[in-house]
Formats: structure tokens, C-alpha cells, sequence
């Protein structure tokens, strides 16, 4: 069995009453998704997903706390991908469309569930909310 293990963010910024959380548009597969990708020898899991953001976002990020679910999928050439997520908020930059990510959306969270793409990010994002109380952040917004 091959096994994929990557890395990923759930982005999120608080605005007075509201939870916003951030997701990409990959043009190549047309699909709405988490930023995430392949871990690169020797890099941690939270190196991993803070450059993968970084990557496919223009967003530098700071981990907030793991995701209580980890994304386990079997994909079409039969390997399975691990995917270990971590809240995050942006500290600086700013959206530049990408190879990636040619699109982002910000949205509340019940919004970003009817729009991702695939269960796996609904479960990753679900689990988060689940838990969303015990994280916190300074309250700016992006």
C-alpha cells in the first residue's frame, strides 16, 4: 500500500459575531477545497501545511491549534492520503493567484461547507467548528 502524507490549513478570521474560514479554487481540477500538499523530507507536519498555505495563498500564517480529524482518503491509483490540518490565522500577505490557486473565498462556515468540493474537507472543517470555541484569536480581521 502507498501511503501520501500531507500537510494543510484551515484559515480563519473572526469579525465580530462572525467566522470566516478560507478556501481555494484549483483551476486545474475545478474544484473548492482546503490549501494542503505533500510534505517535503524533513519537514514537520506544521511546517508542511504553514508552507503549503503559504504557497497556494500568499498568506503567512500562524498555527492556532491541530485540527481534531485527520483526512484520510483512498484516491483513484489506490494509494490512501493522510492529510493533517491545523487552524491558522493570517500574520501577513496577501492573495496573488497561483499554478495552484487561482481563486480564494472567504466565507462564514455553514457557506463553506455547501461549497467545498469534497466530504473529506466538510469532515476536516466540521471538526474544527465542533471545537471552534476553544481557539482564540486576537479578533482581527483579515
Amino acid at each position: 500500500m502507498t501511503l501520501e502524507v500531507t500537510g494543510g490549513g484551515v484559515i480563519f478570521a473572526e469579525s465580530g459575531d462572525a467566522t470566516t474560514v478560507c478556501i481555494i479554487h484549483r483551476g486545474a481540477y475545478d474544484d473548492w477545497t482546503l490549501p494542503k500538499g505533500h510534505i517535503d523530507a524533513g519537514e514537520t507536519f506544521e511546517q508542511c501545511a504553514l508552507r503549503e498555505v503559504f504557497e497556494e495563498t500568499g498568506y503567512l500564517c500562524e498555527i492556532i491549534d491541530p485540527v481534531p480529524y485527520i483526512s484520510e482518503r483512498q484516491l483513484a491509483n489506490g494509494a490512501t492520503k493522510v492529510t493533517h490540518f491545523f487552524a491558522m490565522r493570517v500574520t501577513s500577505g496577501s492573495f496573488v493567484a497561483n499554478d495552484e490557486c487561482d481563486a480564494i473565498d472567504w466565507l462564514v462556515i455553514e457557506d463553506a461547507l455547501k461549497k467545498l468540493t469534497f466530504e473529506n474537507d466538510r469532515r476536516v472543517l466540521s471538526a474544527l467548528f465542533a471545537t471552534f470555541r476553544n481557539i482564540k484569536t486576537d479578533g482581527s480581521d483579515i
